[in-house]
């Protein structure tokens, strides 16, 4: 048993032997800083990216916001009534399940409801036009 491990020593001790230390070329160095540098600037291009509404999106909003306070105000309309929509929630909320159990649905949760689609399918839209760019 002792044989075996002094001829597996052996076989070490002559690859170490055999082995020689690499040195790296003078222009080494060099290389591999200018694939640093490029990478950096690989990185730093990835990183500017547009915004996803511009300053004019915003500027539209706001007018959008202010001409519509300003119509209302200049109208009297002191409250906003949401009652175009209630037919379309009673529709909703008539709709039966062959369910056991009856579940009643408020008209503001599913104002709400319809107001979370409506944005999220803008959202979604927006992120898709966004990522066409990138």
């Amino acid at each position: 048993m002792n044989t075996t491990n002094d001829n597996i020593e052996g076989m070490v001790k002559t690859a170490i032997k055999m082995a020689s230390i690499e040195k790296p070329s003078d222009n080494f160095l060099n290389s591999v800083m200018d694939k640093v540098d490029g990478l950096g600037m690989e990185r730093d291009q990835k990183i500017i990216v547009n915004p996803l509404i511009t300053w004019k999106g915003w500027l539209f909003i706001g007018v959008t916001i202010i001409a519509i306070f300003a119509l209302l105000s200049f109208f009297g309309i002191s409250s906003v009534s949401l009652s175009y929509f209630d037919s379309y929630i009673d529709k909703v909320r008539s709709i039966s399940f062959s369910f056991p159990i009856s579940i009643s649905i408020s008209k503001i949760f599913l104002t709400g409801l319809f107001a979370f689609v409506f944005f999220f399918i803008i959202e979604i839209s927006l992120i898709t036009r966004r990522l066409k760019d990138i």
